[in-house]
């Protein structure tokens, strides 16, 4: 059985671990990255980084094609089997392949995606880390502006790599509080099946859900040996 170590296991911190995988020692998917190849990069082991990768499908998807930037981590999980499998399926000449490249060495990608504009012409209600590249291109901006949109238009512009940077890991109880409440809900259901078992029981044979003393009887042998004092 195999097994798929996880960011955090201890079997990824001893220092054979690190001195055989480098600076990617807690990858989760070290084994199956294919980045130690020169034609992809070559810096399997340096640590986890942004990379640049296009994307093309043949004339049966009508040519589509775009350029994307993800974590190696992210392409390894999402795109590297698509990449192998595209180019096997384009090899044998079979309809629909799609052929995902990794663009070694960029800098920047060319971004295409619709965006929302004002009356004036401007780009409004853009996320603070496309402002600088969607000026550079020669947009308008206008990050004061909320009103609705007057249309919607497909802006294309160079989007510089950014440096790679670790996913923030918060610490938080709602797992804990989530699967605390089901254990207690699922101790209710139980209860209540029980409740239910038995009063179909008392239905059906009273006799095999009886407990404890008839009723009226619970103070019987009291009473009775008070009667004797009285006698």
């Amino acid at each position: 059985m195999s097994f798929t170590p996880q960011i955090g296991d201890p079997a990824l911190k001893t220092p054979a671990v690190k001195q055989a995988r480098g600076l990617c020692a807690p990858c989760p998917v070290y084994e199956k990255c294919l980045f130690h190849m020169p034609r992809y990069g070559g810096f399997k082991g340096q640590g986890p980084r942004n990379v640049v990768y296009s994307l093309r499908t043949d004339k049966v998807e009508n040519h589509n094609a775009k350029e994307e930037c993800v974590s190696c981590m992210n392409f390894v999980e999402t795109m590297q089997d698509r990449m192998l499998s595209g180019r096997a399926a384009a090899d044998e000449g079979r309809a629909g392949a799609e052929r995902v490249s990794v663009l070694v060495g960029r800098t920047s990608y060319r971004m295409g995606t619709e965006m929302p504009f004002n009356g004036k012409g401007e780009i409004i209600k853009q996320p603070l880390y496309l402002i600088d590249d969607l000026k550079r291109a020669g947009y308008k901006v206008n990050q004061d502006d909320m009103t609705n949109p007057a249309r919607w238009q497909t802006v294309v512009f160079d989007r510089i790599v950014p440096d790679y940077n670790a996913p923030q890991v918060t610490s938080s109880t709602y797992s804990e509080e989530i699967s605390a409440r089901m254990a207690e809900q699922e101790q209710r259901d139980i209860e209540e099946d029980d409740g239910r078992w038995e009063a179909k029981m008392a239905e059906t044979d009273p006799q095999k859900v009886r407990r404890g003393r008839p009723p009226g009887s619970r103070n019987k042998e009291k009473d009775d040996e008070q009667g004797d004092d009285f006698a």
